[in-house]
């Protein structure tokens, strides 16, 4: 009801978009840190439509600059990550900044602490709220303040677009975006540019190279990772942030003690039996 326009063949549209982004980066080598800025995508006529953009035609994909630059922010303009982190009706900053933690920086905030309810629905406390403001009186409770504080912020910078990834300058009520977060330091971010740069500076990027590893690891493993792995972690990361590419981290990985060394899936299960 809300947004009639978004069908199941924009969502595949949307799917493949990423797809064929991340493998892009696979196949040409592209240093990963373009996965925050590039300043292209790849695009059908249906996804181009929504997006706004003009001069593409047909359902096939192609590589599609994105005008002007300033807006290329990779992944972080994608239909499919900000979609998948919004509420049904409404965009929503607390999953959209979990999803930077989370999937970029490795770094997810506890879970809410129990008893402790979620933001109400929409007009429930009061007709002309903001998210801004519920958020805002929800963060009075010290019990959430510690975790949303950053995760607001992140969430916040995102706000520039709707709950189906489309550019917007109002919000449902018309009243203009404000899309600055300001984390716990006192940095302010402003838009999904703020977003991208804080990413890419300083400590916060190393973490971002750190998180690309554990979770490609995670995954080549099959297995979640723990405390014992740390060290190997950690030299992988060193290894791959001299050439920071897809194909890189792969063989680092490949090449690992913890790949080469891992237990078959017989063995594993037969030392989890001989442990109980």
């Amino acid at each position: 009801e809300h947004f009639p326009d978004v069908e199941e063949a924009l969502l595949l549209s949307m799917d493949g978009e990423t797809r064929r982004f991340f493998d892009e980066f696979v196949r040409e080598d592209i240093p990963v840190e373009r996965l925050l800025d590039a300043d292209w995508s790849w695009l059908d006529e249906r996804l181009a439509r929504h997006y706004g953009i003009d001069g593409v035609t047909g359902d096939t994909f192609r590589k599609v600059k994105i005008d002007p630059p300033a807006e290329g922010s990779g992944l972080l303009r994608h239909g499919s990550v900000l979609l998948a982190t919004s509420n049904p009706t409404r965009t929503s900053p607390v999953k959209r900044g979990k999803w930077v933690l989370e999937a970029l920086l490795d770094d997810a905030p506890p879970p809410p602490p129990p008893g402790i309810s979620g933001l109400p629905d929409d007009g429930e406390l009061a007709p002309d709220a903001t998210l801004r403001e519920l958020l805002e009186r929800h963060r009075a409770d010290p019990n959430c303040a510690a975790c949303h504080i950053r995760m607001d912020a992140l969430g916040f910078a995102l706000e520039s677009f709707d709950a189906v990834g489309r550019k917007r300058e109002v919000d449902a009520l018309g009243r203009p975006i404000d899309d600055r977060g300001e984390l716990p330091d006192g940095t302010i971010i402003e838009g999904v540019s703020g977003i991208r740069d804080a990413l890419l500076q300083g400590e916060t990027h190393q973490e971002f190279l750190r998180s690309l590893v554990t979770h490609l690891t995670t995954y080549a493993l099959g297995r979640g990772l723990d405390p014992r792995d740390d060290q190997d972690i950690d030299r992988i990361t060193d290894s791959f942030k001299t050439d920071p590419t897809i194909r890189t981290l792969i063989h680092e990985i490949v090449e690992s003690r913890l790949f080469l060394f891992r237990p078959s899936r017989g063995n594993a299960m037969m030392n989890a039996g001989s442990s109980d």
